[in-house]
């Protein structure tokens, strides 16, 4: 939770936070009405603030100001179940700025819904949802102060500015304000000095295993398809988006690599396994995470006829492997937002979809997951013979259709033909396209498929 008081924190600064936009904590709203999701939305996650009188695009229109409409946002949250307790203050040029602290009686909900913060959206929570946010305990790591990182001493220039250069943001000499506003530092209520959360060590500091100890990744290539033989072994530390780069690194240098001839008789590099896949497991790896875990890190592992991705921390709530595909509650918010503006990291809920597409693309077969008390994700190898790909039942009675039937389909046609919704075909097809065994033209409504 953050208690440094918001006109300290936000108005020397309002320019800052237009430019850094909305995200896992900030929220713009052109008007103060109809505040109750976004209000639940925070409370449920790591808090933030709701500034009302600008634009989604950060443009300030000022707003409405009166006493009036500061009670009737008070009485927005006290109708919230449970209640939740808010700030409302008035900054320059008419902006209202509703702080809404971290819940300690998660979760929260509206007349609507339940919702959780989710990046820079206030997302809907089924009961599945809910229940994976009430496994979650009163308060989320990430969020939490270290009393053992201090604040400046401990912050690495070096990946701060690596970390501006990629979020494309201009890193003041006094990045003071802007690590406040990325909650990536706080106020110690005990000490009433600013420090590191957990989520600015993970991302900022020099070394973060000398503070969260097993903030690292162990990389191994191994030369049988057991633990016995290990040809080369390393553990990464230091700051996550270094992490991040070096486990790639590594990946580069250990898997094979061949060769097709393309349509222009052109050499094109393939990989045993698609780097595109092996960086979204990792970013998954380590948003994921559960860090108060202790005696284990993340583990990245090469075999002989696999790769491996462990780290600790199951699913949550009813969540399972076979479920969990596209949706998403995240363990740690703050930090999956803050590399988000990184780039690492997309669509909500999209880090397994993309592993799936680009080892479908590639011609390696569908991940494996499990999960415990590790979340475990395994890689196998890319298949030489598109023959022997394998599909659904019923992708391999469109691929017979279409290739009997030279014509090109629409997925409603399809549909019909073999007995599912438009929408279950559109997901069959996508995956035959992606293998390259169906070629599909025009977009939206107008999409046709034929045999390729």
């Amino acid at each position: 939770m953050y208690d440094i008081p918001i006109m300290d924190k936000i108005t020397c600064n309002i320019r800052d936070i237009l430019e850094l936009g909305e995200g896992q904590s900030i929220e713009f709203k052109e008007s103060p009405s109809k505040l109750d999701k976004e209000i639940v939305a925070f409370a449920n996650a790591i808090g933030g603030t709701i500034y009302c009188g600008v634009t989604d695009s950060g443009e300030v229109v000022g707003t409405t100001v009166t006493n009036a409409v500061r009670s009737q946002i008070q009485d927005i949250a006290r109708n919230c179940d449970p209640a939740i307790a808010i700030s409302v203050h008035v900054l320059p040029n008419k902006i209202l700025a509703v702080e809404v602290p971290e819940s300690d009686r998660k979760p929260h909900q509206c007349s609507t819904g339940f919702y959780l913060r989710m990046g820079a959206n206030s997302q809907k929570l089924k009961t599945s949802e809910v229940l994976g946010l009430i496994g979650k305990g009163q308060t989320f790591f990430d969020s939490k102060l270290n009393s053992a990182a201090r604040y400046p001493e401990d912050l690495s220039i070096q990946a701060l500015e690596q970390y501006g250069r990629a979020c494309d943001i201009v890193v003041p000499k006094r990045p003071r304000d802007l690590l406040l506003n990325l909650h990536a530092i706080c106020l110690d209520p005990a000490t009433k000095k600013l420090g590191f959360t957990n989520a600015g060590v993970i991302l900022l500091a020099e070394d973060p295993s000398k503070f969260i100890p097993e903030c690292y990744i162990t990389v191994v290539k191994y030369t049988g398809v057991d633990k016995f033989r290990i040809s080369d072994r390393k553990d990464f530390k230091g700051p996550i988006l270094a992490q991040i780069e070096a486990a790639l690194s590594f990946a580069r240098q250990h898997i094979e690599v061949g060769y097709e001839i393309s349509e222009q008789a052109q050499r094109v590099e393939v990989r045993k396994y698609p780097l595109v896949a092996i960086r979204e497991a990792l970013i998954n790896s380590l948003v994921h995470r559960d860090y108060s875990f202790r005696g284990t890190c993340t583990y990245f592992s090469i075999y002989a006829d696999r790769i491996e991705i462990e780290n600790p921390g199951g699913l949550l709530g009813n969540f399972t492997p076979e479920n969990i595909e596209g949706k998403s509650i995240r363990r740690n918010p703050l930090l999956a937002d803050l590399l988000f503006r990184a780039g690492f990291g997309e669509k909500l809920g999209s880090g397994l979809v993309r592993i799936r597409e680009a080892l479908l693309a590639n011609r390696n077969p569908p991940y494996q997951l499990a999960a415990t008390m590790f979340f475990a994700l395994k890689l196998l190898p890319r298949i030489e013979r598109l023959k022997d790909l394998t599909f659904r039942a019923r992708q391999m009675e469109i691929l017979s259709l279409l290739q009997t039937n030279g014509r090109e389909w629409s997925s409603s046609e399809i549909a019909a033909q073999v007995g599912a919704s438009p929408t279950t075909i559109i997901r069959d097809v996508k995956d035959l396209v992606l293998a390259k065994l169906l070629v599909k033209t025009g977009i939206g409504k107008s999409s046709r498929y034929r045999s390729g």
